[in-house]
Order: structure tokens, then C-alpha cells, then sequence
């Protein structure tokens, strides 16, 4: 197999265009976790580890801005967790996907 082949090409294009079609939906989830913060005992863990999977699959997809600014959310969701950090980190995750998913 020629990672060249255009078929190939074609297929992992075609998967990077549906992962940028469903990161809204993904970042829509982690901004619920989050939202839960302080009021669901299971959010914070929740939020870190969606947080820490988008940054993983943003990565490997080719999204180096969205996995950057999700690392960042997701030292804001390491203890001692600073709301305002938070909010900032999703404002920047939310930038980051405004650029890719149009």
C-alpha cells in the first residue's frame, strides 16, 4: 500500500472532512460538561476526559490549533480547577473549531 495512492488520499480526506463536520457537536458536549462544573460531582472528571479526547483525536486528524487550544482546557480542568481559566480555554476551543468547520 502507497500512502500516495490517490485513493488513499481521497479516503483520509474524506474522514478529515467528517471529523471537522462533527467537532461542533463534540465541543457542544464538552461545553455541557463543563457547564456542570460545581454542580454535578462527575463533571469535572467528564469535562477532562472529553477533553482530553478531542485533543487526542483533533490531533491525529490534523487540527494542531483545535488539539492546542483543547491542552490548554484541559490544564484548566486539572485541580485546583479556576472557573474564569475554564471559560477562557472554551472560548479559545470554540475560536479554534470556528476556523475549521466554518
Amino acid at each position: 500500500m502507497n500512502p500516495a495512492d490517490p485513493r488513499i488520499v481521497a479516503a483520509l480526506a474524506e474522514l478529515r472532512e467528517q471529523y471537522a463536520r462533527e467537532l461542533p457537536d463534540l465541543v457542544a458536549a464538552l461545553t455541557a460538561a463543563v457547564a456542570r462544573l460545581g454542580v454535578d460531582p462527575a463533571a469535572e472528571g467528564d469535562a477532562r476526559a472529553q477533553a482530553h479526547r478531542l485533543r487526542g483525536t483533533s490531533g491525529s486528524y490534523g487540527f494542531a490549533d483545535v488539539s492546542e487550544a483543547v491542552a490548554r482546557l484541559e490544564l484548566a480542568l486539572s485541580p485546583p480547577v479556576i472557573r474564569g481559566d475554564v471559560e477562557a480555554a472554551i472560548g479559545a476551543v470554540r475560536a479554534s473549531i470556528s476556523l475549521v468547520a466554518g
